[in-house]
């Protein structure tokens, strides 16, 4: 049934379709692209994209949020229906957020929590992206955690055991690198599950390699082999290599074996240090 995804988005729709949890971490290589094989060939999708478009593309609605950007959505249909929701409860309580959404995860959270009851009851489907989550509940000693981080947990502890939520069509992502940068009362929540996203395979990088480059001519940007290029780049993702690759096509600068080595070599430094 999911045999087109790749193998963590196949645990994550198992999981999902227990019904027992709704709430989900996915962590690793969350800034790389995704694989989707389709009729035609394999598609390469950012991870936000392939969760919004694909994963929970039969949602009614799908909102992003991270505390740089504030609350954004998957499409205009969303954004107006959450913009209609906020307008009634403007003129209820006097804010205007409507026009000023904000950002800080206080009322965000709070903000959210009234949009989902309301469209829950109304039996609505629902998907909420948290992206760079550890922003939002971040790993603290419990005597050093601000209010602020407490709040966010207490929401999002709530939203992943409330029956109301449990037995809607809801769920929360949320999307760090390192799972040990999340809060550990979150990490440990029975009602919580976290999936991780690993580097790709020598496999998948060949054929990213070959979807990358089909309108090239390999031999003026290659002086080795596509099958060379998959094996020496192991460690690599989906971004570094069509760093590699664009380099080579841009600056007329045909990738070897020894340049192959050296690129690699920054590239994975530069992850390690951010």
């Amino acid at each position: 049934m999911f045999d087109h995804y790749p193998k963590w988005s196949q645990e994550f729709a198992r999981k999902y379709l227990s019904r027992t949890i709704n709430q989900f971490i996915l962590h690793g290589n969350v800034h790389d692209l995704v694989s989707l094989k389709e009729e035609n060939g394999t598609k390469f999708n950012r991870l936000k994209s392939f969760l919004s478009e694909e994963f929970f593309g039969a949602r009614d609605y799908v909102i992003f949020y991270d505390r740089a950007s504030g609350i954004y959505f998957r499409d205009k249909e969303s954004q107006k229906d959450f913009n209609q929701a906020i307008a009634g409860r403007d003129s209820l309580v006097g804010t205007d957020y409507a026009n000023k959404m904000p950002k800080d995860p206080v009322r965000v959270m709070s903000l959210l929590e009234q949009y989902f009851r309301l469209r829950l009851d109304q039996k609505k489907s629902v998907a909420l992206i948290i992206d760079y989550a550890e922003t939002i509940v971040p790993m603290n000693d419990a005597a050093s955690t601000g209010n602020e981080d407490r709040t966010s947990l207490v929401y999002l502890s709530r939203w992943a055991h409330d029956p109301m939520f449990l037995a809607s069509d809801f769920t929360t992502v949320l999307i760090t690198e390192n799972l040990s940068d999340l809060n550990k009362t979150l990490v440990q929540n029975p009602y919580t599950t976290d999936i991780k996203i690993n580097i790709p395979g020598e496999e998948d990088r060949l054929e990213f390699i070959k979807y990358e480059t089909e309108n090239d001519e390999w031999k003026s940007l290659s002086a080795v082999k596509p099958e060379i290029i998959a094996q020496q780049t192991a460690g690599l993702n989906f971004v570094n290599i069509r760093s590699v690759l664009s380099h080579a096509r841009e600056n007329k600068d045909k990738i070897t074996f020894e340049g192959l080595s050296e690129t690699k070599k920054e590239l994975i430094e530069a992850e390690a240090y951010g």
